[in-house]
């Protein structure tokens, strides 16, 4: 009976160990994931208006006339 019981147990634990810290870690992983995805795209959109801003206006004009051979 006490075997029963202790081979019963041991797969409860691991069930709750798995509840509650190895979810949490996960979602602790998750979350710095999109953390740094999220620097990542502000960091990258930041960097395209900063380089839009400073192209000049003919010059998008001036480039597609070039590659279409015109």
């Amino acid at each position: 009976m006490v075997t029963v019981s202790a081979i019963l147990l041991i797969p409860i634990l691991v069930m709750v160990y798995d509840i509650f810290f190895v979810s949490a870690k996960d979602e602790m992983l998750l979350q710095t994931k999109q953390e740094r995805l999220e620097t990542i795209v502000k960091t990258t959109v930041r960097g395209l208006d900063n380089y839009l801003i400073d192209l000049p206006q003919n010059e998008e004009f001036t480039l597609s006339h070039e590659t279409l051979g015109c």
